[in-house]
């Protein structure tokens, strides 16, 4: 993969799952969500640089393909790396993988750059 990929550890929650004790989609969106927060916070371009120069990433669209859920108390990976940018437009890629290195979700992201004066 790319040298932008950047990468979280994790154990699935309780607080995550469902009846079947397998992880639910909004909290498997929560994990790719942090992680790209994750990366911006590591490269200084996190939420208060953001709010400081006034502009925001927003989320127009997300791809998801779940392979196999997680579950609860499951060690997971979670890779996120941005593949392209045109004008207002960024887009990026996620990897969620078991302890084993198995794929369990991908999932692709388009995010628009906007002033928010």
């Amino acid at each position: 993969m790319e040298a932008t990929m950047y990468k979280f550890d994790s154990r699935v929650r309780y607080s995550e799952v469902n009846s079947e004790k397998q992880l639910t989609l909004p909290a498997l969106l929560d994990y790719l969500q942090d992680c790209c927060t994750f990366q911006s916070e590591q490269l200084g371009v996190g939420v208060d640089y953001l709010a400081q120069e006034q502009i925001a990433w927003v989320l127009s669209s997300w791809e998801v393909e779940i392979l196999r859920s997680p579950k609860l108390g499951e060690y997971i990976s979670v890779k996120t790396w941005p593949y392209h940018f045109k004008g207002f437009y960024g887009y990026r890629n996620f990897l969620v993988e078991d302890a084993n290195g198995e794929a369990l979700a991908r999932a692709n992201s388009v995010w628009v750059f906007m002033d928010t004066c």
